[in-house]
């Protein structure tokens, strides 16, 4: 601790007079895991991370010797899962960049409003459509004295596409994802489309005001085995019967990818907005369309 305290005194002390007055703040940090306090010709810095009850704590101030003025000041408490591991710090031209690794850390829903469809989808209704994200792992990138940060996240995705009205989802002989009208003589209830999938996303943030961030980002959405997808049919037959015919669709998938865009509170979460140029499905073996998701999540990291 007197080290501390003599490396502090020793930033403040050499510090201009004029720098200090500029500065009208006063940081109190309690029991730091590290100070770095560096200066060259130009420059005096110092540089903490960690204090006592919050190790994501970070602070840094760099003053200028020359014209005796503040060049930046930033400070980071991050709100972060129980979930999450600083990965590695990286030490580089005076100035500490971070890792992180962090484990199911962002929930996020949001209402799906397809279009573009086939025309058999026109007098449709949609009800019950949404999307559900669940990201699995994030590999988060701080760099030092940056209010940029990047990541690279394995989500799970679930949208689910719902309607009412006189045409189902359906497959043919060959496996084909179709629309087509219920069997004659049957009251439809709704039919509804299932789709599960595992996702990549690489993602820019940026913090614009205190703790307030937008970002944007490319999920990329792979077709094979590692999908499933169902379409379900409720209706009533002649006899008043209820019917629930469920159908597994595979090997139809294609590549796709989304854009999202969103504006956040840091550790709390916000709203995004999503859009998918494609519906996932192989052209001549499921219907083609556009969607938007528009909807709100949770993050545990910053």
């Amino acid at each position: 601790m007197s080290t501390i305290r003599f490396a502090l005194l020793s930033f403040f002390a050499f510090a201009p007079a004029a720098i200090l007055a500029q500065a009208n703040d006063t940081v109190i940090v309690n029991s730091p895991d590290k100070v770095i306090i560096s200066q060259n010709s130009d420059t005096l810095s110092v540089r903490i991370s960690g204090k006592e009850g919050n190790p994501d704590f970070r602070f840094s101030r760099e003053v200028s010797i020359s014209n005796q003025s503040v060049i930046s000041t930033s400070q980071s408490i991050n709100r972060r899962s129980p979930l999450s591991w600083d990965f590695k710090e990286i030490e580089r031209d005076d100035k500490t960049s971070l890792l992180e690794l962090a484990l199911f850390n962002i929930i996020s829903i949001g209402l799906l409003t397809p279009f573009d469809y086939p025309k058999g989808m026109d007098g449709m209704k949609f009800a019950g459509t949404f999307e559900a994200s669940f990201t699995m792992m994030s590999f988060i990138y701080y760099p030092g004295h940056s209010k940029n940060w990047y990541s690279i996240d394995a989500n799970v995705n679930y949208r689910q596409l719902k309607m009412k009205g006189d045409i189902r989802f359906d497959t043919d002989q060959d496996g084909d994802l179709r629309l087509a009208p219920y069997p004659e003589g049957t009251k439809s209830d709704f039919t509804m489309l299932q789709i599960l999938k595992p996702e990549i996303s690489l993602n820019f943030y940026r913090n614009f005001h205190k703790d307030l961030s937008y970002g944007i980002g490319i999920g990329s959405m792979y077709g094979g085995y590692t999908n499933h997808c169902n379409c379900r049919s409720n209706y009533t037959d002649k006899e008043g019967n209820k019917i629930h015919q469920v159908k597994d669709i595979r090997d139809i998938f294609a590549p796709e990818f989304s854009i999202k865009a969103e504006l956040a509170i840091r550790g709390i979460g916000g709203i995004y907005l999503k859009y998918y140029p494609k519906s996932g499905f192989k052209s001549g073996h499921g219907p083609q369309y556009q969607s938007l998701s528009l909807g709100l999540f949770f993050r545990m990291s910053k």
